[in-house]
């Protein structure tokens, strides 16, 4: 057996023939994203579901859209992202008056997501005139957002274009060298 904890948030992908791939994760983040995520906190927060009549957990609407939010900066750059932008507008929509913006603000900030939160929050809003608090956004924006930012990301969500460097990453958390590693 290897361990793949070290390299990867998941074990390979199971796939079975005319079925849709499963992956078993131990981590919702790939140990190399700079952000601290910790587990224990969501095990704590997350709810009941049934799933083909067996019972399961799901994140809480913070978590997931924390989680929607850190997938589609980092792991997707924004690429084909329209899908992930209706993803987090209908997440808010389905739990618009359970969501706990504030606790959503504080987590963004204390586990590092601030800038991949903000950026598809603004995109979100922007592309499908999601609402949300009025305080929310400009909380969370990093002093170093600017419109062209916003540009690059937003022409990535209908771009079919994967070899462009990433922009999402490139002004996320980290210094120079860390960027230059990426």
């Amino acid at each position: 057996e290897r361990d793949f904890s070290g390299v990867h948030h998941h074990l390979p992908p199971y796939c079975k023939a005319g079925s849709p791939p499963i992956e078993i994760h131990w981590s919702i983040v790939d140990p190399h994203i700079p952000v601290d995520i910790p587990l224990a906190e969501l095990w704590q927060w997350a709810r009941p579901f049934e799933v083909a009549s067996a019972p399961a957990l799901v994140l809480s609407p913070e978590h997931l859209l924390l989680h929607l939010c850190l997938h589609g900066c980092y792991y997707n750059r924004f690429y084909r992202g329209l899908r992930l932008l209706a993803d987090v507008f209908f997440t808010v929509q389905k739990y618009q008056q359970e969501i706990d913006w504030q606790l959503l603000q504080t987590l963004a900030l204390q586990w590092g997501l601030r800038k991949p939160v903000f950026l598809t929050l603004y995109l979100t809003r922007e592309l499908f005139h999601a609402s949300f608090p009025e305080s929310l956004l400009p909380s969370l924006q990093p002093s170093d957002f600017t419109p062209p930012v916003a540009a690059e990301a937003r022409e990535r969500v209908f771009s079919d274009d994967d070899l462009s460097m990433n922009c999402a990453v490139l002004w996320g958390a980290g210094g120079l060298g860390s960027k230059l590693r990426r």
